[in-house]
């Protein structure tokens, strides 16, 4: 599987430098009363990092990119499942259609966010070597370890590669714990509406001597801990 390497080209980079700002968060925050907690934690460890979120919606990687001041909003590199663009890459049955629109949202998100793709039901050691890559090349990782949007705000367990991942990149992980996003554009709605959303980072988790599975939990852990007593109140209309 290719990689989008070229997305760190120069052109690349400067196009999302100037759409970031001035087109797609702003479109964003049109559907986000954002409210961010936890930057001090974020500037306090040093680079690169993982960061790891639980996943709500669509929204969740605009939302992580907006709460984030612009130097560090530009050094992201975010995992997107492989599977959900399956027409593009051959792994599902299409039209040709729908393999030119998958193959559009691919090649958009990922000029867009810088992001790749990660893949669930086969060897993800491409996909390693290729963020080792991006980690050289000083970026840091973005990904979903429970690898599916929620269906009503709860989290699921932990995939084990988050902690795989973390050791064999040698990477600290910041916990993301993403609130709102979930009512503000659920699975299976077909368009945002406005409301409250909040972006908690927690304290950096270094993996020391830990296993995968053990490191797994501590972070998971952490991301449920983020949650807030009072999380948004707010129900689709």
């Amino acid at each position: 599987m290719a990689f989008p390497r070229w997305t760190r080209s120069p052109v690349s980079r400067l196009v999302r430098r100037v759409t970031l700002p001035t087109v797609l968060l702003p479109f964003t925050r049109l559907f986000m009363q954002l409210e961010v907690h936890g930057l001090e934690h974020v500037t306090a460890v040093r680079r690169p990092v993982m960061y790891a979120a639980n996943h709500q919606s669509h929204m969740d990687t605009p939302a992580i990119y907006a709460a984030l001041p612009p130097h560090l909003r530009y050094r992201i590199a975010p995992a997107m499942a492989k599977e959900f663009f399956a027409p593009h890459f051959g792994l599902a049955p299409g039209s040709l259609r729908d393999r030119w629109i998958s193959g559009l949202a691919f090649h958009l998100a990922c000029q867009c966010f810088n992001a790749f793709p990660l893949p669930q039901r086969e060897s993800p050691r491409a996909a390693f070597r290729y963020m080792r890559e991006l980690v050289d090349d000083g970026h840091d990782i973005l990904i979903y370890p429970e690898g599916q949007r929620t269906d009503d705000g709860r989290m699921v367990p932990f995939k084990r590669g988050v902690g795989t991942l973390a050791i064999h990149l040698g990477l600290p992980i910041v916990p993301v714990r993403l609130e709102g996003l979930e009512w503000v554009y659920p699975k299976k709605v077909p368009f945002p509406v406005r409301g409250p959303v909040r972006v908690t980072f927690g304290p950096a988790i270094h993996p020391g001597t830990d296993d995968a599975t053990t490191l797994t939990t501590r972070v998971e852990t952490a991301v449920h801990a983020l949650g807030s007593s009072k999380p948004p109140k707010f129900r689709r209309p």
